[in-house]
């Protein structure tokens, strides 16, 4: 949405004429690793990047490339981060990469500066030496851009696009594929699919979801009703995870119940880590997957990123090592299973690109 591009023109401007020396993990040089930071910061977990060891740019001008990390320019400046678009086409949020912005033991022509475009005819928000700034990149860097990104984080979480449900202030929107859905059903399973049930407190060798306290009857407008639990086929669910999500409330819309309450139960161990989707019982592509889903009863989120084949749960703000998600909606009702157990919530954004 276009929440996430404000904020991250918000926590970009808030740094103009201060240093960035002084947080935690800062280079000498800071212009990447102040990219990261106001990602990092305005998406939270969504906002990670991974590093850019292959870099297009360099083999299309036969620029002899050397190994880069994350607080080098370069480290963004690939197809694992974003994809490239036509500097015409530049819109807030997009990386700017410049070559040949200072000397230094590299290949002439090799990027060295990155920046955040934070509006319109080139305002660029970035740092160099500890300084951040706000200022015009084309008169700054005068026909040194050579490149410009689109981050893979940023598209998967402002777009209401391919594969998605959304539910907003009582709206619901469904789509697969890019087209409207009446009714769905749509399973994310992470980490676990599987095997046996443990009694626990928490089982050692095995992470909880964090406790979530009960915290009384949900409540809002809406015609939520209870329905009972899909079935599930492998028996995927045991009967809660760790502290994970507890008792049930009504659906979507409103209704009864605490929604992310302290778990009881069996854990899931074993089984295979990896991330599936499946859309009306069939196994559905994806390259990007994102989740946020808060509790009407508490405000706990919870938020899955799958990004370039990394995948990270996170609920009330601890990592979780493993997640069971169904959302079944039909006839403008959305219902939502966490592990078993049906829970109420007011907001709830599913992204599959």
């Amino acid at each position: 949405m276009i929440d996430n591009i404000n904020e991250i023109i918000r926590v970009a401007k808030s740094w103009d004429r201060k240093t960035i020396y002084g947080v935690p993990g800062c280079p000498k040089e800071t212009c990447a690793f102040f990219v990261r930071q106001v990602f990092r910061t305005a998406l939270h977990e969504s906002g990670i990047m991974r590093i850019a060891h292959s870099r297009p740019y360099y083999l299309q001008n036969q620029i002899p490339q050397l190994p880069t990390n994350e607080n080098f320019a370069d480290g963004l400046a690939g197809d694992i981060v974003g994809r490239k678009i036509r500097p015409d086409q530049m819109q807030p949020g997009d990386l700017l990469f410049f070559r040949d912005t200072y000397r230094g033991d590299f290949p002439a022509g090799s990027i060295t500066h990155v920046g955040i475009c934070i509006g319109a005819k080139g305002l660029m928000a970035d740092s160099s030496g500890g300084q951040c700034h706000v200022r015009d990149a084309h008169k700054t860097f005068r026909d040194l851009l050579v490149e410009v990104r689109r981050p893979h984080c940023l598209v998967s979480t402002t777009r209401m696009t391919g594969t998605a449900i959304s539910l907003k202030n009582g709206q619901i929107t469904a789509l697969v594929s890019g087209a409207k859905q009446h009714r769905l059903d749509l399973v994310i399973r992470f980490g676990n699919p599987v095997s046996r049930r443990v009694n626990i407190g928490t089982p050692q060798g095995v992470h909880s979801f964090g406790s979530f306290a009960a915290s009384g009857s949900g409540s809002g407008s809406g015609s939520a009703r209870k329905i009972p639990r899909p079935q599930l086929q492998h028996n995927d669910h045991a009967a809660g995870y760790g502290s994970g999500f507890g008792s049930g409330g009504a659906g979507i819309g409103g209704g009864s119940g605490s929604g992310f309450a302290a778990g009881h139960g069996g854990a899931m161990v074993g089984g295979s880590r990896g991330l599936q989707v499946l859309i009306d019982g069939k196994s559905f592509p994806f390259k990007y997957v994102t989740l946020d889903i808060d509790n009407a009863a508490n405000g706990n989120r919870l938020k899955l990123f799958h990004h370039d084949g990394l995948t990270r749960v996170f609920a009330g703000g601890n990592e979780a090592k493993s997640l069971d998600l169904i959302a079944k909606m039909e006839n403008g009702i959305l219902h939502l299973w966490i592990n078993g157990k049906e829970i109420g919530t007011r907001n709830a954004n599913i992204r599959i690109t």
